[in-house]
């Protein structure tokens, strides 16, 4: 026998998401009619994507960082770094290099264009590090039976029901105590959802970490990871995480690399001193032997007195001479310690820096964990009243989700679930309409 089914608006809504994502509700909450029919391949096609592509009207941060031979170390340059808005011609504007193509690159394309322009236009020797985040996306837009309807900022990975959730939910106009229900589960269902996300993040982040303390060349995924939107979006968070690990790896290898270079030559340079020091000092022994004789043979009357004169000039070069090496050798001497102590130190910084960071991630698993129990037993109690609601209403308003975008330059408005990833400039219609009860036996 049929149930009779009857739920007010939010709660069908938090009940689909449930359903999408697969941990929490029981089987009953969700039945077949309820699924709505599956997006056309025009907007299918586009929803799968990962990675955010800029587009006109968003604002990037782009920081940019060179190698200094000369001070051995890094330097921002500041002329370029700043926030800069994408033009609508699809360029962004930027000192020295001038404009940068950017409608439809990815942050990693376009720091590589950006880091190519700036080596020819500046004659780096190599490329610069250029770091670009987005500051401020372009709006999507949200109409229909939502609470506030209106423009909200994208965020990549943002899904319909995300904007339902921003737009404050379904609009109503009564049913308060139902709706404090509905609008607890879907926040609930958000924080759970924040929650694996960003546990999925600082996993892969220490792994990352404990590969850089270890010295490994690499590092993997840890097991039994879990993230809300699949192997895809797990796949990116680590491809990132690992861009950073092999930069890093690189510029510390490149840090000490050149210590041991200075510390080499200076050691050379030591060496060389002391040899030479060495030899004046032999020289300088065979001239005042030569110096005493002709004393010697001044007192007896068997030479002149400008020999000697010569003699003990030359003397005094040699003993001038002995000192500058001294000087030099001690000079040399201090170098090389100072250098020995900022290799030390480089390694040092980074053990610390390393721990540091590990120690404050493992701080914040521990708390998203416990702060994941906590919600699941939130949950709890509010699916058993969301259960006891199902089963006394009769009526359930079903909502339907459709998507306005612009595909090739055609205009295209599909049906499509809650789930559906959103794209910037998209418009989110959602209307309820009132669906009969289905008959019991």
């Amino acid at each position: 026998m049929l149930a009779r089914v009857n739920m007010t608006p939010l709660l069908c809504l938090a009940l689909s998401v449930l359903f999408c994502l697969g941990k929490f509700l029981p089987a009953h909450a969700q039945s077949a009619d309820q699924l709505l029919s599956t997006p056309s391949a025009e907007i299918a096609g586009q929803i799968s994507d990962s990675i955010y592509d800029f587009g006109p009207l968003d604002q990037i941060r782009v920081r940019v960082v060179t190698w200094d031979n000369t001070a051995l170390a890094f330097r921002n340059l500041d002329v370029v770094s700043g926030t800069y808005v994408i033009s609508t011609e699809g360029r962004v504007m930027l000192p020295i290099i001038g404009g940068v193509d950017a409608v439809g690159k990815d942050a990693t394309a376009l720091s590589n264009d950006i880091a190519a322009a700036l080596k020819d236009r500046l004659g780096l020797s190599e490329l610069p590090s250029v770091t670009i985040e987005t500051a401020v996306f372009r709006p999507v837009f949200v109409l229909g039976d939502v609470a506030r309807p209106g423009a909200y900022e994208f965020r990549p990975g943002m899904r319909a029901v995300h904007l339902l959730a921003q737009a404050g939910g379904y609009y109503r106009a009564s049913d308060v105590d139902g709706g404090r229900l509905e609008l607890e589960t879907l926040r609930v269902v958000g924080n759970l959802r924040e929650i694996e996300l960003n546990l999925a993040i600082l996993r892969i982040r220490k792994a990352r970490l404990e590969a850089e303390a270890a010295g490994d060349a690499s590092f993997e995924l840890p097991d039994n990871l879990m993230h809300p939107d699949g192997a895809a979006a797990v796949n990116a968070i680590l491809v990132r995480e690992r861009e950073i690990f092999q930069t890093q790896r690189e510029s510390h290898a490149l840090e000490v690399e050149s210590l041991e270079s200075s510390r080499a030559l200076l050691e050379r340079e030591v060496t060389v001193l002391k040899q030479k020091l060495e030899g004046i000092a032999v020289q300088v022994g065979i001239m005042a032997d030569a110096v005493g004789n002709l004393e010697s043979l001044l007192d007896r009357g068997l030479t002149r007195s400008p020999a000697l004169l010569n003699s003990q000039r030359a003397l005094f070069e040699l003993e001038a001479r002995h000192l500058d090496a001294e000087n030099q050798i001690f000079r040399a001497s201090q170098s090389l310690k100072e250098v020995e102590r900022d290799l030390i130190e480089t390694v040092q910084r980074k053990i610390r820096e390393n721990l540091t960071q590990l120690q404050s991630i493992n701080s914040e698993i521990d708390q998203l964990t416990s702060r994941r129990e906590t919600q699941r037993g939130v949950l709890a109690v509010t699916n058993q009243a969301a259960t006891l609601i199902d089963e006394a209403e009769t009526n359930v308003p079903q909502p339907v989700f459709r998507i306005a975008r612009d595909v090739g330059g055609v205009f295209i408005s599909e049906t499509v679930t809650p789930d559906v990833i959103l794209r910037p400039l998209d418009t989110l219609e959602i209307s309820l309409s009132q669906k009969e009860a289905l008959p019991s036996n």
